[in-house]
C-alpha cells in the first residue's frame, strides 16, 4: 500500500497526497505533480489514486513506525491487498504511456 490519508477541510485531493506523502516519507511531491488515474467509490466513502514519477529513491526516509519499501512491479509480494494487484499497472500506464486517463469504480450493495 501507499502512502495516504483523509482530506482535511479546504483540501483539494491533490493536496491531500502531496501533505501526506511529506508527512510520511520526507519526500516533497507538489500538487501539479500528482497524476489522478483511479477513484473507488463505496456509499459516502470515496479513494482517490494518484501516481507521481520521483527518481531518488533514497531521498524517502519514514516518519511513521511503517516502513519504505521500493519493489519491482514485476515481483509485487503476493500478500498485498487484492486491488493493488491491478491498481499499480493502470498507474504505471497512466504515467509512462498516458494511455490511462482515469478509472472509477463505484462498489453498490
Amino acid at each position: 500500500n501507499g502512502p495516504g490519508g483523509r482530506i482535511e477541510k479546504n483540501e483539494t485531493p491533490t493536496e491531500c497526497i502531496s501533505r501526506e506523502v511529506q508527512e510520511e516519507t520526507t519526500l516533497s511531491i507538489l500538487p501539479s505533480e500528482w497524476n489522478y488515474f483511479a477513484e473507488i467509490k463505496r456509499g459516502n466513502d470515496c479513494i482517490y489514486f494518484f501516481g507521481a514519477t520521483y527518481e531518488k529513491r533514497e531521498d524517502a526516509h519514514t516518519q511513521t513506525d511503517e516502513k519504505i519499501e521500493w519493489v519491482k512491479i514485476s515481483r509485487l509480494p503476493k500478500n498485498i491487498l487484492p486491488q493493488l494487484t491491478w491498481l499499480i499497472p493502470l498507474c504505471v500506464d497512466r504515467l509512462t504511456q498516458g494511455t490511462i486517463k482515469s478509472a472509477r469504480i463505484e462498489y453498490v450493495d
